[in-house]
C-alpha cells in the first residue's frame, strides 16, 4: 500500500527499520544488512530510502536509476519496501528531516535507523544527531560481520572494470543494459 507521503507501509506491525543512503549502487551488502536487521531486531518492515541528492554535494547516479536498482535488489522481500520520500523533501535534506516526517506520519511505530558500523565514527558530525536519537533507535552492524566488501565506492570501481559479483544479478543486468557507471 502506498500512502500520501510516499512512505510505503504494508504491515500492521509496530517496528520499522529505516535503511537510507545513496544506494549508488545497491549491493548485496545492503540486502544482507536489511535482512540481518529485520531478523535480529524483529522488525515488521524495513524501508529502503535512497537519498534524492547527497547533502554534501557528492555526485550521484540518477535518482530514478537508483530507485529501480533498489526495487530490483529487494524485489523478493514482501516486508522490505522502497520509499521515494526524500525526493519530496527540500534540498539539502538530512536524516533527521526524513525521520521527522516518518515519525509524524506514524507516531505509534517504533523506528530503528539501520547503518553499517563504518558510519559510527562520524555520528556526532551528523546534523541534529540528538534529534535523530529522539526519533529512532540507532542500530549499527559491523560491516565485516555482515558483508565484508560492502562499500559502494569500492563496488563502483569494480563495476567500471565489469566485475559485478557484489550485485544482485538483476541489478548487474540493469547496470549493463543502461550503461550506468560507464
Amino acid at each position: 500500500m502506498l500512502i500520501k507521503n510516499k512512505i510505503p507501509i504494508t504491515c500492521l506491525g509496530a517496528r520499522i527499520g529505516i535503511l537510507s543512503g545513496s544506494f549508488d549502487p545497491p549491493h548485496l551488502g545492503h540486502k544482507l544488512l536489511a535482512i540481518v536487521a529485520m531478523k535480529t531486531k524483529k522488525l515488521d518492515q524495513v524501508l529502503i530510502i535512497p537519498c534524492a541528492a547527497h547533502p554534501n554535494g557528492k555526485q550521484l547516479s540518477k535518482f530514478e536509476d537508483r530507485i529501480t536498482m533498489c526495487e530490483l535488489t529487494f524485489l523478493e522481500f514482501k516486508n522490505i519496501s522502497i520509499s521515494r520520500i526524500e525526493e519530496k523533501l527540500p534540498f539539502p535534506n538530512y536524516t533527521f528531516q526524513t525521520l521527522e516526517l516518518i515519525y509524524k506520519s506514524y507516531p505509534q511505530k517504533k523506528i530503528f535507523f539501520i547503518a553499517g558500523s563504518d558510519l559510527f565514527d562520524d555520528i556526532n558530525k551528523w546534523k541534529n544527531i540528538d534529534k535523530i536519537k529522539q526519533l529512532a533507535t540507532l542500530v549499527f552492524f559491523n560491516r565485516e560481520n555482515v558483508y565484508q566488501q560492502a562499500k559502494s565506492r569500492l563496488i563502483r570501481e569494480k563495476i567500471y572494470s565489469r566485475n559485478l559479483q557484489h550485485l544482485d544479478p538483476k541489478v548487474a543486468n540493469y547496470i549493463t543494459k543502461n550503461n550506468i557507471y560507464s
